[in-house]
């Protein structure tokens, strides 16, 4: 079974796994204050879903499986990555 079809297995059946929608880092203030309501009810929907099943910590890969086995390993690596990449441009 591939990986989106384990994801959806878990997730509630109200959660959509390809929405339609907004990215809301692109909303400005006003935009996001006449969908608020929606991106909550959608947190709320992704809450509802039982991932007991799911350990580590991470992007899943290929055959569902998280990269990190701690939550402390998943930060460390994540920002000590960002931490040595250069900027993407300087002024």
């Amino acid at each position: 079974m591939g990986k989106d079809h384990i994801i959806k297995s878990i997730l509630s059946e109200k959660v959509c796994m390809t929405p339609d929608g907004f990215v809301a880092d692109q909303l400005n203030p006003e935009q996001f204050m006449e969908c608020h309501e929606l991106f909550f009810d959608k947190i709320l929907e992704i809450h509802s879903s039982d991932i007991t099943s799911i350990e580590g910590y991470g992007e899943f890969n290929e055959e569902c499986k998280t990269e990190y086995g701690s939550c402390k390993d998943f930060l460390v690596d994540t920002f000590e990555s960002k931490a040595s990449s250069p900027p993407s441009s300087c002024f």
